[in-house]
């Protein structure tokens, strides 16, 4: 075979690049993927540099020909857009939260200090592979590029990030595993269960559903997310980003302390988890002597760890700050979370602090290539990893697992509240193995969901057994997981577009058991009760005609958000959350007429009108403007629908400010070409004078999402910019 020649032309090219490269690396690249081509060969920068695409969304995309350099541009393409949100994990896992959001952070630091949190990070430190260690470093060197280089216009509180701040992250995150079931425990200390205990964070809620090859209309498995939290909240302002090499690519959501995605795919699987609150924890109670210092432990009197630190709390929005002296004590079981009254309380969570699984399960995620390899990652022994997590790959295979490091105890005892720790019985008897979690693969019915439920609902005949341990996960099925089920079920030859409508659906459950009832009611009753010509039947009126969904343009979702707070009260609770209309006492219908009446006039009363359209009533407040909303999750948690809003705060003018609920949410069709989209209530950037702090919002508040570009023939039709830059260390 003759050998093709090299035309003259691109020789004389490739010349002037390399000249070019001693003198200017950061343009040079710029001008070979200009000048030389558009195609997959010429994407990738050569070695010591990294290319940063950034579409018309903003979402960077992250290009280099090696996993060194592609860390150091993930690092350096957050810095950009959230630095101060990767400084406020920074500080958050080093026990350092009071110093951004002041008081309420007191009880973080105090939970990862008791803890000896950053000795327990040296520990794993030295644990973590040395490919590991070495991409976390690159990620570092990023970051504290572009704060070098920027110095003079970042804030003095931001400094360096370096590898053991990712350490202290991961110690936290475990630490943290266990804190809401000892949170619980702690209330119940006084059999009352109104006592205040230390505050916990937790994640607002989620939903995940999956449709396999079985089910799909085109033979490919199908999979949504769809994250709710807080949408200010800087631990959990979620952001989109893409990173790819010749070995391997990814693309999704990622909280921008660290190198991690939360959800994504990676050419091979789509991943996805919601939010659980398992009970992993336990308190245990000893009695102490008169000034605490010591406690009565199984093998008699033994004398506390005890020590003091001082931690700054901030005290207003102009960096002042006051110190703050922790009184910090442990024994061998955990930290001390309270000494009254002659008794020492003691929370227990999974020891698996300084263990590597829980990053290894972090980064491994980036090349399974099955559903099968996504579910080995569950099996290594201390796996902190918690939550209902969802896979979906190429095969068009789908699977679940309930993941939880939950430990056996001795049932003879009652774990829901303190227990003697001084009792043999209360030792713990070993964890939950691999085998034993609750998972599903390929199910016979063709889809999975999860909408932070029973595992035992993950999907019809889930084969997951009922005798599941006491406290494992919310008990029964909520609303969101009900409708899901519902609109799974019922359609078959499922499509892309109907996962969208499935994702984006605001129909109201309790409303399409309720209105019919309230409508009964209202016919029956309206001249006894001279109901006519009022506002209860202005509202009844406007039931009539409703489809039971929370869209803008619902005037009779006004309604019944405000009726159902009303509702929703001690005065109700032996019928608020019946099923069968026959089971509802007649004079419960006519008291729910006035309590409509009373609703319907509080309308007026705000409003002008009863009519008023939800969208005019509830709203996001972002960048100077208000973002109209549907969907719905307030009423005290109550009417919830899957487009999500679930932090509501009541205005004095009767408007409805939301703040949290549907956050990161992505849909995507494994094909041989897969599709992907996905919404963010919030922009990529933190900036207000950026384009892209707000652009997205006004997606997210006309229930559209965005399309995912992650091949380079797709993206190179919607870029914004494109630099590449030296990953070499900055002087």
């Amino acid at each position: 075979m003759q050998k093709k020649k090299t035309p003259g032309s691109y020789i004389l090219v490739r010349i002037i690049i390399v000249i070019i490269t001693l003198a200017s690396p950061i343009y040079a690249e710029q001008l070979y993927h200009k000048d030389v081509g558009e195609n997959e060969a010429f994407v990738y920068p050569g070695k010591g540099f990294v290319r940063i695409v950034r579409d018309t969304y903003g979402v960077p995309h992250v290009f280099a020909s090696n996993e060194k350099d592609l860390y150091f541009g993930w690092g350096y393409a957050v810095a950009q857009d959230r630095l101060e949100q990767i400084f406020t994990a920074k500080l958050n896992a080093e026990g350092r939260y009071a110093e951004v959001v002041g008081e309420e952070g007191i009880h973080i630091d105090f939970i990862l200090r008791s803890h000896k949190h950053k000795a327990l990070a040296k520990q794993l430190k030295k644990k973590t592979s040395k490919k590991h260690k070495a991409v976390l470093a690159a990620y570092c060197n990023g970051v504290n590029a572009y704060i070098k280089e920027n110095r003079s216009k970042i804030p003095s509180w931001i400094t360096k990030i370096t590898p053991l701040d990712f350490g202290n992250m991961a110690v936290a995150s475990t630490i943290f595993t266990g804190m809401s079931s000892i949170s619980q425990d702690y209330m119940r200390r006084n059999n009352s269960g109104s006592n205040p205990a230390p505050y916990i964070p937790v994640t607002v809620g989620s939903n995940a559903f999956a449709v396999s090859a079985l089910r799909s209309a085109k033979g490919n498995a199908l999979l949504v997310y769809d994250s709710h939290s807080a949408w200010l909240d800087p631990m959990d302002m979620y952001y989109e980003i893409h990173i790819s090499c010749p070995d391997f690519f990814a693309v999704g959501n990622t909280n921008p302390g660290g190198p991690f995605f939360n959800n994504g795919f990676n050419g091979k699987i789509a991943w996805a988890g919601t939010a659980s609150s398992p009970d992993l924890g336990d308190v245990y109670r000893y009695q102490t002597n008169a000034d605490g210092s010591q406690y009565l432990s199984r093998n008699g009197w033994k004398n506390f760890e005890k020590w003091n630190e001082t931690i700054k709390v901030k005290t207003n929005a102009n960096g002042g700050f006051r110190n703050h002296v922790l009184t910090l004590r442990k024994n061998d079981i955990g930290m001390v979370w309270a000494i009254e009254d002659g008794y020492a309380y003691v929370g227990r969570g999974p020891d698996f602090y300084t263990s590597p699984a829980l990053l290894n399960y972090a980064l491994a995620r980036l090349t399974a290539g099955s559903v099968e390899e996504f579910m080995d990652l569950f099996k290594p022994e201390k796996n902190s990893i918690t939550g209902h997590k969802f896979a979906a790959d190429l095969n068009g295979k789908i699977g679940y697992i309930y993941a939880a490091p939950w430990p056996f105890r001795n049932p003879d005892l009652d774990w829901s509240r303190p227990v003697d720790g001084t009792d043999p019985r209360s030792e713990w008897l070993g964890y939950v193995a691999y085998e034993d979690l609750p998972k599903v693969i390929d199910p016979d019915s063709g889809w999975l969901q999860n909408c932070n439920d029973d595992p035992r609902y993950a999907t019809e005949n889930s084969g997951i057994p009922t005798n599941l341990p006491s406290r494992l996960e919310f008990p029964g099925i909520g609303e969101r997981g009900k409708r899901l089920t519902e609109l799974l079920k019922n359609k078959k030859n499922v499509k892309f577009n109907d996962m969208v409508k499935f994702s984006l659906d605001t129909l109201v459950w309790k409303a399409r058991f309720w209105v019919p009832i309230l409508i009964s009611a209202f016919d029956t009753y309206a001249d006894s009760l001279s109901l006519r010509g009022t506002d209860t039947e202005n509202a009844i009126n406007l039931f009539r005609s409703w489809n039971y969904r929370a869209d803008k343009t619902s005037r009779a979702m006004t309604v019944f958000h405000y009726f159902y707070n009303r509702f929703n009260t001690l005065l109700y609770q032996d019928v608020i959350a019946l099923e069968d209309a026959s089971q509802i006492p007649e004079n419960t219908k006519r008291n729910l007429l006035i309590e409509l009446g009373s609703a319907a006039a509080q309308v007026r009363g705000y409003f002008g009108r009863v009519n008023e359209p939800w969208g005019d009533v509830q709203y996001f407040r972002y960048g100077g403007k208000d973002f109209p909303l549907a969907g719905s999750g307030g009423s005290g948690g109550w009417l919830q629908t899957l487009r999500s809003t679930m932090i509501q705060t009541e205005q004095p003018d009767g408007r409805i400010s939301v703040t949290g609920g549907s956050a990161y949410q992505y849909i995507i069709e494994l094909s041989k070409k897969p599709k992907m989209w996905s919404g963010l209530p919030i922009g990529e950037s933190s900036d207000p004078n950026s384009i892209h702090f707000n652009d997205l919002t006004e997606l997210f508040s006309n229930n559209k999402y965005k399309p995912v570009w992650y091949e380079w023939n797709q993206l190179k039709k919607h870029i914004e910019s494109d630099i590449t830059i030296s990953t070499k260390k900055r002087k």
